[in-house]
């Protein structure tokens, strides 16, 4: 399965990259997000692992599998049967940025509970969309709607 949200920012590539690498103070931005811990220090890159906790799932350690400078990365996680890959993308667009957030969730627990894995990823991918918005705009100055 697999599910996306796409999101334009009114503020710079660098600044929503900025934001989106910055793992730890997801908690700030986002309420998927309960708690996010780095296993490791310096910049985001490939092999980077952290351990997530998100409302209503479990907690996982994620890793990094693919770094695209200044652009993204994708990240995966194994948790109850469920593979899970993650990808935050950003590019520039007209009046600023443009976001892609993507969920794919393969194994045979994803295809037992399609129905409420489905669910709860497009939520948060609208979630997050939309608290990563709200955060790059407001670090960018760009007044509240």
């Amino acid at each position: 399965m697999r599910f996306e949200r796409e999101v334009n920012i009114k503020a710079s590539p660098e600044t929503v990259h900025a934001i989106m690498v910055d793992i730890e103070r997801w908690p700030e931005w986002t309420s998927t997000t309960v708690k996010a811990k780095r296993l490791d220090d310096g910049p985001l890159r490939t092999g980077s692992k952290a351990v997530v906790e998100l409302v209503n799932a479990p907690t996982a350690t994620w890793t990094v599998t693919q770094v695209t400078p200044a652009r993204g990365f994708t990240w995966e996680s194994n948790v109850r049967g469920v593979h899970v890959v993650g990808g935050h993308d950003v590019v520039a667009a007209p009046d600023g940025s443009r976001v892609v957030l993507s969920v794919v969730q393969t194994g045979l627990m994803a295809q037992i509970f399609r129905p409420m894995l489905a669910r709860v990823a497009k939520k948060n991918l609208v979630i997050e969309g939309d608290g990563l918005k709200a955060a790059a705009e407001r670090q960018a100055g760009v007044p509240a709607a």
